[in-house]
């Protein structure tokens, strides 16, 4: 005795819902409390030039308990650009970026997560050089004894 048709042809349908159905409440689990942060803009020196090279690192906000974000790093291009995008970023809370450069103090700013944080304008400053005390104003001059001979 074989299958009419239209039972088969209906429990291929019903297959294919199940299936579309798992995968589809798979994928939203996963998504589930996370979202996409961009951040865009371009990081300069204090005399308004472009920095190049600049290490921009986005990562989690010690205080959001509910982000376990692993840091993400580049560098800035030409004329100091950068552009991140972070998927699975937590919705709420807030999402640390940090810009570092050689010879410059390093610019951290907490943002909340969730946003576009586009046409960000990011200035270093020069890292202070340490003066040491010059050798000649710290010595003491003492006159030579005078001798008879």
């Amino acid at each position: 005795m074989s299958i009419p048709r239209r039972i088969l042809t209906d429990r291929i349908v019903l297959c294919h819902l199940m299936c579309y159905f798992v995968l589809l409440m798979t994928t939203a689990g996963c998504m589930l409390g996370h979202g996409v942060t961009d951040f865009r803009g371009t990081v300069f020196d204090e005399d308004n030039k472009p920095v190049l090279g600049a290490d921009v690192t986005v990562l989690s906000d010690p205080d959001n308990k509910k982000s376990l974000l692993t840091p993400l790093t580049i560098q800035t291009k030409t004329g100091g650009k950068f552009s991140i995008r972070r998927s699975h970023a937590p919705v709420e809370g807030g999402i640390i970026l940090k810009v570092e450069m050689k010879g410059y103090e390093a610019y951290r700013k907490r943002y909340e997560a969730g946003d576009v944080h586009a046409n960000l304008f990011i200035v270093l400053k020069q890292k202070q050089k340490k003066t040491e005390p010059n050798e000649k104003t710290n010595v003491k001059l003492i006159k030579p004894a005078l001798r008879v001979f």
